[in-house]
């Protein structure tokens, strides 16, 4: 019922019609430490090659505890650039397997990832 009430005239046509098929191609949230770490938003903007994500406390007696996560599917994560809370962001490295491991604390942080253009 929540749906009905949520969605637009033709959301559910669209959604099976017209599935968003390029999000499995498109920077993307792993291995999250649910539900210590709460995602509230993990948003891709195919135009700006940005991935927003912000973090939430999920279980409030582990705030502050030391926590990771991935991205998955980052074109090139050599020349990605992530912030935290607007300032540039290091606590990061590569897998052997080319995504991301991102380091951090169970707290509310707004993550940014831009995937830098092909030169």
């Amino acid at each position: 019922m929540m749906v009905g009430e949520t969605g637009d005239e033709g959301a559910w046509w669209r959604l099976f019609n017209e599935p968003n098929l390029a999000k499995f191609e498109q920077p993307t949230v792993a291995g999250v430490d649910f539900p210590a770490l709460g995602i509230s938003e993990a948003s891709y903007d195919a135009g700006t090659r940005t991935l927003r994500i912000t973090t939430d406390v999920g279980d409030p007696a582990r705030r502050g505890a030391a926590t990771w996560f991935r991205i998955e599917n980052v074109r090139d994560p050599q020349t990605a650039k992530i912030s935290c809370d607007g300032s540039e962001f290091t606590n990061w490295w590569t897998l052997p397997d080319g995504n991301i491991q991102i380091a951090t604390d169970i707290g509310v942080h707004a993550f940014q990832l831009i995937e830098q253009s092909p030169s």
